[in-house]
């Protein structure tokens, strides 16, 4: 017999080891059993990766001894082969990664076999909610729905899933989580926390509509629950992503009172501010935070809170005329807000003070500043910017402080008619009559006041451009053109008196009276 027949014999003489893992599979689902005394972990994973087909990979060759080590006795059944190896590892001291593959060209699921998660580090934290959530998972699974322990204990479970996921940013499937609690029991206790968790979900997701939805189902079914004031606030601020500023502070303020002694309240009186500032009063913007400065210690505020009654202060103090206030509130909201998204809009803010001031070197300073946070700044606040970087200019005489303005009013005279007239003055100021004519003109033919204005700096410009010259008749000319134009009185009554000077000075004293009384003939 040859020396391979004899191993052959061999072979067939020893018994057969059984196999480590029992691998059912039904319907697409594959479960794992076992039923094994005095094996080590490291062996058992490499078992379970083989019955499945999956790589098993260990971090280093330390860990794989120590694992090796590990003597384990294994008894379960119909268990998710992903739980399974991450018990095994756990079991060991060790924790598992997948790597998920579909096995297209000859690509396989790995498990990669690493240190156990430290709950001090960032990682290990996400790592141990990972898990957590898996076996939440698998508790929740389709199979399991009729287990007494399941249906004991599924909402809490599902809650604790929902805000696991919510965490990790998984916003999605936390709604679903949160939505399956009201659809299972809408009389369980965990439902009105359920609703006000959807709400917060679909604001996370941008869904305002649905946020103000269960937000106002949360306070409309379960008024007396301590979740109700928490769900105000979020109501308020679905109000505010929806632009409905109005609603938002008829909202708020009729919650006031009940709401008056909760920790809420911080958070309502900030949202009424930030809907008056939305609405352009900053008056009672400022009526709102000295009512929550008044009635609340600074030291109970959260970061979140402090920077947002600081920013609301600068923005409201600044529209009120209050710029030594507005310049404190702004300086304490930059040095701390270090990160805060609206740096560059409390910058220029803080440049406009100045401006106000007089102080155009801090001014354009702050310009400067809020212009660099570009990506953290939206249309209108880079517009904003770029004004506040040109006036400041034009303040200190910059040569292409003039270029710069006259190319940000020609893209949409009537978005910034403010900085339209404020050009044209400019030019004026300069004796440079021709560019202040053309620039008056680009909000001339413009209804309202800002138009009057415009007809009024165009015909001024006009007459200082040559008051003793032999044009006077044709300044006359076009001069009663454009009053006939001007819808109010007392723009209309200053270019009636710029007649009267030229009539007067062509020695028309007839007419000169008659254009001093208004009449322009």
């Amino acid at each position: 017999m040859t020396a391979a027949g004899c191993v052959a014999l061999l072979t067939l003489a020893l018994p057969q080891q059984p196999a480590m893992f029992d691998i059912q599979e039904a319907e697409g689902v594959i479960r794992v059993s076992a039923d094994i005394a005095a094996v080590s972990a490291a062996k058992a994973l490499r078992g379970l990766g083989q019955a499945l087909g999956w790589r098993v990979d260990f971090a280093t060759p330390a860990l794989q001894a120590d694992l090796d080590r590990s003597s384990l006795d294994l008894s379960f059944d119909q268990r998710d082969p992903r739980n399974v190896a991450m018990l095994l590892a756990a079991a060991a001291g060790a924790d598992v990664v997948f790597d998920q593959r579909d096995g297209a060209m000859g690509e396989r699921t790995a498990i990669h076999v690493v240190s156990h998660p430290s709950p001090e580090t960032d990682s290990g934290r996400e790592r141990l909610r990972r898990r957590a959530m898996s076996w939440y998972r698998s508790f929740l699974g389709e199979d399991l729905r009729l287990d007494p322990t399941v249906v004991e204990n599924r909402m809490e479970v599902r809650m604790h899933l929902g805000h696991m996921l919510l965490e990790q940013g998984e916003i999605e499937e936390a709604v679903h989580q949160f939505l399956r609690i009201q659809e299972e029991d809408d009389s369980h206790p965990y439902v009105p926390l359920a609703l006000l968790r959807l709400a917060e979900g679909y604001l996370e997701l941008g869904n305002d509509a649905q946020a103000e939805e269960w937000a106002r189902r949360v306070s409309r079914m379960h008024p007396s629950r301590p979740e109700t004031a928490a769900a105000t606030v979020l109501l308020g601020r679905a109000l505010l992503a929806q632009e409905e500023y109005d609603q938002c502070v008829d909202t708020m303020r009729s919650a006031i009172l009940p709401l008056a002694t909760t920790p809420e309240i911080v958070d309502i009186l900030l949202i009424i501010a930030e809907a008056h500032r939305h609405r352009e009063r900053p008056d009672r913007a400022l009526d709102q935070l000295r009512t929550l400065s008044s009635s609340t210690s600074f030291d109970d505020l959260t970061r979140e809170q402090w920077l947002d009654y600081y920013f609301l202060r600068g923005y409201a103090s600044l529209g009120v005329g209050s710029h030594e206030e507005a310049i404190e509130a702004l300086e304490i909201f930059l040095a701390t807000g270090s990160a805060d998204e609206r740096r560059g809009e409390a910058f220029v803010m803080l440049g406009n003070t100045y401006l106000e001031l007089g102080k155009f070197v801090e001014a354009r300073a702050a310009a400067l500043q809020g212009l660099s946070f570009q990506s953290e700044l939206d249309r209108e606040w880079r517009k904003e910017g770029r004004i506040l970087q040109a006036k400041t200019g034009l303040a200190l005489g910059l040569t292409d402080a003039f270029e710069d303005l006259e190319r940000e009013v020609q893209r949409d005279p009537a978005r910034a008619p403010e900085l339209v007239l404020f050009l044209a003055k400019s030019f004026m100021d300069e004796s440079r009559f021709q560019k202040a004519i053309a620039t008056a003109d680009l909000l001339a033919s413009t209804p309202g006041e800002a138009g009057d204005r415009a007809r009024y700096l165009k015909v001024l410009a006009m007459w200082r451009q040559d008051p003793q010259g032999e044009h006077l008749r044709t300044f006359v000319m076009y001069a009663r053109a454009i009053a006939a134009e001007i819808e109010d009185h007392e723009h209309q009554q200053r270019v009636a008196e710029l007649v009267g000077q030229a009539w007067g000075r062509m020695g028309e004293w007839e007419k000169a009276v008659d254009a001093y009384r208004g009449i322009l003939r």
